[in-house]
C-alpha cells in the first residue's frame, strides 16, 4: 500500500524489516549448509518481491493481480522456513508449491478452484506415504496461465480441504486459536461469538 501511494521510504522500511525477520527466524534454528540454502532462497524472495515494490512505487497503483503477487510471498516464506525445520530434525518433509496443482479463474482476490484440473493435478504432484510430511501453502494458487491468485478470507483451509478432497482424505483436520467459525477476530472484537451453524 505504500508503494502504491508512492511513498518508496516506508515500503522499502516494511520490506527490509519483513527481511530481516525472517532469516532471524531461520537463524534461531537452522544450521550449516540447510541455514545456508534457506538463507538463500530468503534473499531470492526478497529481491523478487522488492522489484515488484519498485513497480508498484513507479505505477503508483496496486491491481487486485500484483496484490496476490505480493501476498503469496508470505505463505512461501513461512512454508519454506517450516520445510528447513523439517529437515533439521531429520525428518522426511517434501516442500511443494501449491501453485503447480490448485489452478483457479483470474477473480484475483478471492479465486474460484477449477475443480477438474485441481484434482487431476493434485493426483499428479501431491504423493502422500506414511511417514512423509508434505509442506504446501494454503490461500495461494494459480490460473491455468501460471499467474498468482489467491483464494481469500479463510484460503489456508479452504486449500487443505481441496487437496484432502483430490486426494479422497478419509479426514483433514482443520487446527486454528479459535473454538469454530468466529463472527470477527475475538482478539480485535471481543464481543465476537462462534458461528453455530454456516
Amino acid at each position: 500500500e505504500g508503494a502504491a501511494a508512492g511513498n518508496r521510504a516506508a515500503a522499502r522500511d516494511t520490506l527490509s524489516a519483513s527481511r530481516k525477520h525472517h532469516l532471524a527466524t531461520a537463524r534461531a534454528f537452522l544450521t550449516g549448509e540447510n541455514l545456508e540454502r534457506c538463507q538463500e532462497t530468503v534473499e531470492g524472495y526478497f529481491r523478487e518481491l522488492g522489484s515488484m515494490i519498485t513497480g508498484l512505487a513507479l505505477l503508483r497503483e496496486i491491481t487486485p493481480r500484483s496484490r496476490d503477487q505480493i501476498l503469496s510471498f508470505a505463505e512461501r516464506l513461512s512454508t519454506l522456513l517450516i520445510a528447513h525445520r523439517a529437515w533439521e530434525r531429520g525428518l522426511d518433509a517434501e516442500l511443494l508449491d501449491t501453485r503447480e496443482f490448485v489452478k483457479t479463474d483470474d477473480s484475483f482476490g478471492h479465486a474460484v478452484p477449477i475443480e477438474e484440473v485441481t484434482n487431476r493435478l493434485v493426483g499428479e504432484r501431491v504423493k502422500p506415504a506414511r511417514g512423509r510430511i508434505i509442506v504446501a501453502q494454503g490461500f495461494i494458487a494459480s490460473t491455468l496461465e501460471g499467474i498468482t491468485s489467491t483464494l481469500g478470507r479463510g484460503g489456508s483451509d479452504y486449500t487443505a480441504t481441496i487437496i484432502g478432497a483430490a486426494l479422497g482424505a478419509e479426514e483433514v483436520q482443520i487446527w486454528t486459536d479459535v473454538t469454530g467459525v468466529m463472527t470477527a477476530d475475538p482478539r480485535v472484537f471481543k464481543q465476537a461469538t462462534t458461528i453455530p451453524r454456516i
